[in-house]
């Protein structure tokens, strides 16, 4: 009864981020309104790949890379920003404590749309990249399962990441968007995204080997290319074992800030003036 309740629950709050994110608009509007940025983010780097270095390989390593990557930011965002923009902008984060869920959960639940919603302009900057640089993407054998398995061990990570940085925008200012999109930005630097980050100086390049993002965009290339999971075996698990040592820090650590700013009393206060 309490994982069918659960369940519920977090299509409940799907559901609310859904109305939120799109109450402003009709339903084509706004599909077409998620998908632009993206695609014409990922269009920049590939006319970038064109004129200075017209590689297949290259395009479609930066193709993959900045598809996915639009997924993370996403996801960070729809777990990071709710907390900081129900309290800031809508006031109502009070009222999360007079329901039965645990600020953790109705974070999560929030942030899981952002992973529906996202599947979008996913495919279609990836299929318009695809034709700009003319790769042949039709070609591609790609391992389903494999790239499902990912995507769904993608979403614990991001998720996870999302609750770290929603434990520290608990203190912060009218200005904790910004933390967001710098945390957020970093991983473009260090996660595999436009370029193998071993290409990085040293001690650069040694980041990105704690950080999920790493594996997570060579996992999503491999399963494009048709891999079977015992080629990308390490990586899985090595995703995993992070995956699941980064879910227990950011659940100690938001168990913590929210202790400390409930007794401060910053869970019912703006700080925009």
């Amino acid at each position: 009864m309490g994982v069918i309740d659960s369940i519920r629950k977090i299509r409940v709050l799907i559901w609310l981020a859904f109305e939120i994110e799109a109450n402003w608009t009709r339903l084509p509007v706004y599909l077409l309104y998620i998908s632009i940025r993206p695609t014409f983010t990922l269009l920049l780097m590939l006319f970038i790949v064109i004129a200075v270095r017209p590689n297949p390989q290259l395009g479609f390593f930066i193709l993959v890379g900045q598809a996915f990557y639009n997924i993370v930011g996403s996801g960070i965002m729809g777990v990071a920003y709710t907390l900081w923009d129900d309290r800031e902008h809508y006031r109502s984060l009070k009222y999360v404590y007079l329901t039965p869920n645990n600020l953790a959960f109705y974070l999560i639940g929030r942030g899981l749309y952002k992973f529906i919603e996202g599947l979008i302009p996913l495919s279609i900057a990836f299929f318009v990249g695809a034709l700009i640089i003319n790769y042949p993407i039709f070609s591609l054998v790609p391992n389903w399962l494999l790239l499902i398995t990912n995507y769904l061990l993608g979403m614990v990570w991001i998720i996870v990441l999302g609750l770290m940085v929603a434990s520290f925008l608990i203190f912060t200012t009218d200005y904790g968007w910004v933390a967001v999109e710098s945390i957020v930005s970093s991983l473009l630097l260090f996660g595999n995204v436009i370029f193998p980050a071993n290409l990085l100086p040293y001690p650069l390049n040694e980041v990105a080997k704690y950080l999920p993002i790493s594996y997570w965009m060579d996992i999503n290339r491999y399963a494009l290319q048709g891999f079977y999971f015992e080629s990308v075996s390490n990586e899985l698990i090595i995703l995993l074992e992070m995956s699941i040592a980064y879910l227990i820090v950011s659940l100690l650590l938001l168990r913590t800030c929210e202790t400390i700013a409930r007794r401060k009393g910053l869970i019912d206060i703006t700080t925009a003036h």
